[in-house]
């Protein structure tokens, strides 16, 4: 598999679910759609897409994954993610995941996957770990996974008009350093301008946004390269999966308004 890293000459990258094509992951009935995918750092973002009575196949988790049920059922030996789910995987997971329902899930991945061969889901992300000796099994007996019900996390406030931040996860004791949140803005919400400090991606859960003006609908992703400068606004209200590897900047340094994603 030919990962694909976004151009540092858009900042600001929006594509719909609809229009990315659907690719074959290896497994019967497995597939999935890539808005990132960089087999060098082993990171990807996007959705996976699984028919009933697939599998992932055994795998280990070199690094968090962070990922949210859209529809049906995920089943593994510790724990079942269903739709309105979070799952968080963490770093040296090992498990095999089935669904016995048709499922959908959009997640990022912030390390490599481990397979015991070079079939399955997203396998050609471990390749540079397989090579430096890493092994599927060597965290076997770890938890692989945490499950929350979004809808049962507090919604806070922000300090910003019409924007609530529900966090989701915090990336504590991990490897790698980010923050999982679900951001709601009311029809008529503006964030002020801001840089992003690194790396963000956004997964547009129902409604509509404008990242700097450029427009995502439901089931939209967004992508924001370190050192984007942009507004927020949604004429008529969202709701944003956010992941970001860095607190922002505030255009308007007096606002002393608090880190839009919870840092």
């Amino acid at each position: 598999m030919v990962g694909r890293k976004l151009s540092n000459a858009s900042p600001i990258v929006v594509r719909q679910m609809e229009d990315l094509p659907w690719k074959d992951a290896g497994k019967p009935g497995v597939h999935y759609q890539e808005m990132r995918y960089d087999t060098q750092t082993g990171r990807y973002f996007g959705t996976a897409r699984f028919a009933v009575g697939s599998r992932s196949g055994a795998h280990r988790h070199l690094g968090p994954g962070a990922t949210y049920m859209l529809a049906g059922r995920l089943t593994d030996h510790h724990c079942e993610a269903a739709a309105g789910d979070v799952l968080i995987n963490l770093d040296g997971a090992v498990h095999d995941v089935v669904a016995y329902e048709h499922s959908l899930a959009v997640a990022r991945i912030d390390g490599p996957v481990l397979y015991p061969s070079e079939d399955g889901v997203l396998a050609s992300l471990g390749e540079k770990a397989r090579k430096a000796g890493q092994q599927v099994d060597a965290t076997l007996g770890q938890q692989p996974g945490i499950v929350l019900k979004l809808a049962d996390l507090a919604k806070r406030p922000t300090g910003i008009a019409g924007l609530s931040r529900r966090p989701i996860f915090d990336y504590a004791g991990q490897p790698h350093q980010a923050r999982f949140v679900e951001l709601t803005l009311a029809p008529g919400t503006r964030v002020p301008a801001h840089r992003v400090g690194s790396l963000t991606d956004w997964f547009v859960l129902s409604g509509e946004v404008a990242a700097d003006g450029q427009a995502a609908q439901s089931a939209g992703y967004v992508s924001l390269q370190a050192g984007a400068e942009l507004e927020i606004r949604s004429r008529y209200g969202c709701r944003l999966l956010c992941w970001a590897d860095a607190p922002v900047v505030w255009a308007d340094k007096k606002a002393r308004l608090p880190d839009l994603y919870g840092f």
